[in-house]
């Protein structure tokens, strides 16, 4: 049972940072403090203090927060045919249908205490006072029209031409023509958006790309980093020391570790 529901608190960064991932199983995230963007699917949204996120279950997203230092939430997994049962026994369905479409909820003060509180009594071990604190979620949530739709198509298509030309060099000027927009506005129009730069974002995405390649590939680091766009081997040494507290070599090496004692162990 305690694997058909699952809670923790983070702070800081986590190995699923920036890397596209999915569950089998509805993941809620809820976010206390830190800005960048959430990406569920084929839709980004703002990540922001109080925000509620309902992820649907085998859906791939991530989360690219801006300073991962002030990235703080916490997240409840629970499985799908665990989560569907306790929907259809406690009449929740259409409830639960609501949020994973609307997918992102913004919450006052006086709601994000409420859920944050009931976040906090996820951690019981008594399973029934668990489910009594997620259904208040999902009811303090449903009770907020404050839902947030995904980011306006324009930083949608910027990020979009971004991720499909990660591995290209990549100038304002060049995504502003192919924009069809002036570079000042796009530069302001993504920032006020997302909260992060163009160059930031571009950052994120090529790190998220070189973790991928280094976990899935036999290919060089130097290899890797040419491929996900770094002007220089040792820019990429850099930034990626900067962002996992490791070298890519050992960042590598660790994972490899586990995958082989998870093997081993069966």
């Amino acid at each position: 049972m305690e694997t058909d529901f699952q809670y923790r608190h983070t702070v800081g960064k986590d190995s699923l940072q920036n890397v596209k991932h999915s569950h089998n199983a509805v993941e809620i995230l809820f976010v206390q403090r830190g800005r960048g963007v959430v990406t569920v699917g084929e839709h980004i949204y703002p990540l922001s203090p109080n925000g509620l996120y309902f992820i649907g279950a085998n859906t791939l997203h991530y989360t690219a927060p801006v300073e991962n230092e002030q990235y703080v939430r916490s997240v409840v997994n629970i499985s799908t045919e665990y989560f569907s049962c306790l929907c259809e026994v406690t009449g929740y369905e259409e409830i639960a249908r609501r949020l994973q479409e609307r997918c992102c909820i913004m919450s006052d003060g006086e709601a994000a205490a409420r859920v944050s509180a009931a976040m906090e009594r996820m951690q019981s071990e008594d399973l029934r006072e668990r489910v009594r604190a997620l259904l208040d979620v999902l009811e303090i949530a449903d009770s907020r029209d404050i839902f947030v739709p995904a980011f306006e198509s324009k930083v949608s298509e910027i990020m979009a031409y971004v991720n499909r030309n990660i591995g290209e060099p990549l100038t304002l000027d060049g995504i502003s023509a192919h924009m069809f927009i002036g570079k000042y506005y796009m530069c302001h129009l993504f920032k006020r958006t997302t909260g992060m730069s163009i160059a930031q974002y571009v950052l994120l995405q090529r790190l998220s790309l070189c973790k991928r390649l280094l976990l899935s590939s036999d290919k060089s680091i130097s290899e890797i980093s040419m491929e996900c766009g770094f002007s220089s081997f040792s820019y990429f040494c850099r930034a990626f020391f900067k962002s996992e507290g490791m070298s890519a070599g050992d960042f590598r090496k660790r994972f490899a570790e586990k995958r082989i004692m998870y093997v081993k162990n069966g």
